[in-house]
C-alpha cells in the first residue's frame, strides 16, 4: 500500500464484493498552541462491507504507513457490526502540516492551505484556510504506475462494470458510497474540551469544498499588569504634582526669617502605626490537608506510565513508553474509556478485569493509614487530588481500604484537566469550600506544589522517587511521620 494512499484497499473491497456498503472517513486536525499537532484518519465500514470483506487484519498491509511515520491501532470491531481502522501522524511546525496532509490522498485534496499564527499584545490568532478538492473521484485511489498495471483504469475495472459490481440503478457513481469529514480543532485558551469544527465532502464533487476557522486567544494577565502598571504610574505622577504645590504654597505663605516646620515628626508617628487587618484574612489554619496519588499515598513514580510499562508488556500489549503515556493521558482526561485505552494498547481482554488486576498492584505506603487516621482524630478533612482514570478511584479505595479516610477526591478523569492545571485547583475549591489559605498540600510533583504555592496554599513535598532539586521552596519530608513531627 502506497504511503499516499490510505484507503484503496477498502474502496477496492467493497466495490468488488460488497452490495449497499458504505464507507465514511474522517480527517481530524489538531493545534496545539506550539505549534505542534497531531493529524488522524478514521475509516469506519459498515456491517455490510466487513462481513463480506473478511478478516482486514489479514489482508491489510501497513507496515509502509508505520515506516513513514503513522501509528495505527488496528482493526477494531464497532457496536454495529462494523470495522474502523484509525491512523495517526503528529507534526512538530506548522510547515510540516501540508506533508502530512498529503500523505493521506497525494497532493491534490487538500490544497492551498494555509496556517497562520499572528501574535499581538496578549492575543494570538489562529487562521486556517483551504480547499478539499475529491473531483478526481475514484482515480485518487490509485496512480500513473498502477493504472498502467490495470489497463489503464483506475480499479482496473471499467465504469460499467463498476456500477454492476456496486448494484446501483444504472446510471450511477460508486464514489457516492464513499463520504468524507474534515474535522478541526484550534487553540482557544482553555483547558476544556473544544468542539471541533466540520467539513463534509462527496467523492467525485467537481466543485472543491472551502474551509476557513479563526480562533482568537486572549490573554488577561499582561492585560492586567499593564492596568496595574498604568494606575502605579498615574498615583505616582499625581503624588508628586501634589507634593510640588503644597511645597510652592508653603514657601509662599512662609515668612523668609521663620524656621521652617519639620514634617519628620508627624511622618515617623504614621510609619509607627500598626494598620488594622481582618481576622479573616490572617486566618492560615490549616483546615483541609490535600494529599497526592502516586508517590504520596501508594507508592510508585510520579509518573503514571511507569507502573504501566511492565503490565502493559506482562499483558501482550507491545506499545512503546512513550505511546503508553500518551493513552495514559487521554484516558485520565477522560477522553477514552478503559476499554478503549487497553485496546489502543494492545492489551486484549474484559476492561474491568484488566483494571482490577492492574489495580491490585498499587499498594498503599506504610505510614499512610496512620497519617490519615490522625487526621480524623484531630478533625482535619482529608482530599486527595490526583491524575488518574475517574472509574479507577473507586477500585483504589477499596483495594486500598481508604473509601472512609479521606472526604474528597479530586480526579482528572472528571474534571477533564490534569494537575498542575489551574482547573484542578479550583475544582478542589468549589468541592470542599475551603479557602487556599487554609490548605495543606503535600505531593511529590514539583510544577503541582509550585501551583498550589501559587494560589496561596501551604506546601510540603513528600519525597518520591523522583529527584528533588538542591534548592526547594518547599519543605522536604520523606514520609508523614516527619511531618507529624513538624507540625507536633
Amino acid at each position: 500500500m502506497m504511503i499516499n494512499r490510505i484507503y484503496p484497499v477498502f474502496f477496492f473491497f467493497l466495490l468488488v464484493l460488497a452490495t449497499a456498503c458504505q464507507v465514511k472517513s474522517t480527517v481530524n486536525l489538531e493545534i496545539d498552541e506550539d505549534s505542534s499537532g497531531l493529524v488522524s484518519v478514521d475509516v469506519y465500514m459498515d456491517q455490510s462491507a466487513s462481513s463480506t470483506i473478511g478478516d482486514l487484519r489479514r489482508q491489510l498491509h501497513t507496515s509502509d504507513l508505520v515506516d513513514a511515520g503513522w501509528k495505527l491501532t488496528g482493526v477494531d470491531r464497532t457496536e454495529d457490526g462494523g470495522s474502523r481502522i484509525v491512523a495517526s501522524k503528529p507534526f512538530r511546525a506548522l510547515e510540516d502540516l501540508d506533508l502530512v496532509l498529503s500523505e493521506i490522498f497525494g497532493s491534490a485534496v487538500f490544497n492551498e492551505v494555509s496556517l497562520l499564527r499572528n501574535r499581538s499584545f496578549a492575543a494570538t490568532e489562529w487562521k486556517l484556510t483551504g480547499n478539499i478538492d475529491l473531483s478526481a473521484g475514484l482515480s485518487l485511489f490509485s496512480d500513473r504506475a498502477l493504472q498502467e498495471l490495470l489497463s489503464g483504469l483506475p480499479l482496473g475495472r471499467t465504469p460499467e462494470e463498476l456500477m454492476e459490481l456496486a448494484d446501483c440503478d444504472f446510471p450511477c457513481d460508486p464514489a457516492q458510497f464513499f463520504s468524507f469529514d474534515f474535522m478541526v480543532t484550534l487553540p482557544d485558551g482553555s483547558d476544556s474540551f473544544i468542539e471541533p469544527t466540520t467539513w463534509s465532502a462527496q467523492l467525485g464533487d467537481q466543485t472543491p469544498v472551502s474551509f476557513e476557522l479563526i480562533s482568537n486567544i486572549e490573554y488577561s494577565a499582561p492585560k492586567i499588569w499593564l492596568g496595574v502598571t498604568l494606575s502605579l504610574i498615574g498615583v505616582s505622577v499625581l503624588v508628586l504634582v501634589l507634593q510640588f504645590i503644597r511645597l510652592f504654597f508653603k514657601k509662599r505663605s512662609t515668612p523668609a526669617r521663620a524656621e521652617p516646620i519639620r514634617a519628620y515628626r508627624q511622618a515617623a508617628e504614621i510609619i509607627e502605626k500598626v494598620p488594622e487587618t481582618s481576622n479573616e484574612s490572617d486566618d492560615r489554619r490549616i483546615k483541609l490537608v490535600v494529599v497526592g496519588g502516586t508517590g504520596v499515598l501508594w507508592e510508585g513514580e510520579t509518573g503514571s506510565e511507569g507502573p504501566l510499562v511492565p503490565f502493559v508488556r506482562e499483558s501482550g500489549g507491545l506499545a512503546g513508553p512513550e505511546e503508553i503515556a500518551d493513552r495514559y493521558r487521554s484516558a485520565s482526561l477522560g477522553q477514552v474509556s478503559t476499554e478503549e485505552f487497553w485496546s489502543s494498547l494492545g492489551v486484549l481482554g474484559d476492561p474491568d478485569e484488566l483494571d482490577h488486576l492492574y489495580l491490585s498492584q498499587v499498594k498503599l505506603r506504610s505510614d499512610a493509614v496512620p497519617f490519615l487516621n490522625q487526621m480524623t482524630t484531630r478533625e482535619i478533612p482529608v482530599a486527595c487530588m490526583t491524575n488518574t482514570v475517574l472509574s479507577w478511584v473507586e477500585h483504589l479505595q477499596q483495594n486500598l481500604g481508604i473509601e472512609e479516610l479521606i472526604e474528597h477526591w479530586v480526579v482528572s478523569g472528571e474534571v477533564g484537566a490534569r494537575k498542575p492545571s489551574n482547573a484542578m485547583f479550583e475544582a478542589l475549591r468549589r468541592k470542599t469550600g475551603v479557602r487556599f489559605a487554609n490548605m495543606l498540600l503535600i505531593d511529590s510533583d514539583l510544577p503541582t506544589l509550585d501551583s498550589g504555592r501559587g494560589v496561596g496554599m501551604s506546601t510540603v513535598m513528600m519525597r518520591s522517587q523522583a529527584l528533588v532539586p538542591g534548592k526547594s521552596a518547599h519543605p522536604v519530608v520523606d514520609g508523614f511521620v516527619e511531618l507529624f513531627r513538624s507540625t507536633s
